[in-house]
């Protein structure tokens, strides 16, 4: 005779049995639930629907599960970014009066240096003349004594 399984061996085949015998045989059952119509349809059209079921169920179902938390995320960061634009817009014109405000007394500055400064130069005019007609090369001198006196 032999011997009765203890109650530790029965709750481990118990746990077996569920743990990896149960998928085992729903997975082989889902297989031939898949494989029976592909089978049994006479059709190539009608295998094409069995098919695009399948590709729902097993698919783009499993995918859209999946990546359902990235889609909330997306969600919630569009919205955010819309809350965070409508918040910021005050700040950013105000930011914008600013900017526009600085460069209109810049351009004035700047137009303002712009007409002193010609006004300096168009006035020295007559120094920088007569300082490029003093410093330039006599042309008295033929091209053989110039070479002479930079050597």
């Amino acid at each position: 005779m032999s011997d009765p399984l203890s109650l530790s061996e029965q709750q481990h085949r118990r746990d077996v049995f569920r743990g990896i015998v149960l998928p085992m045989l729903v997975g082989v059952g889902v297989l031939v639930v898949v494989m029976a119509p592909v089978i049994l349809l006479p059709n190539a059209n009608q295998v094409g629907i069995v098919a695009d079921v399948l590709m729902i169920v097993f698919v783009f179902f499993p995918v859209f599960v999946c990546l359902f938390p990235m889609y909330l995320l997306l969600l919630v960061l569009a919205f955010g970014i819309g809350h965070a634009n409508y918040s910021t817009g005050r700040f950013l014109r105000r930011v914008n009066r600013l900017t526009s405000t600085a460069n209109k007394r810049v351009a004035t500055v700047s137009a303002q240096v712009d007409q002193v400064v010609l006004q300096a130069r168009s006035s020295i005019a007559w120094v920088e003349d007569r300082l490029s007609r003093t410093f330039q090369p006599s042309s008295d001198l033929t091209q053989d004594d110039q070479d002479k006196n930079g050597d």
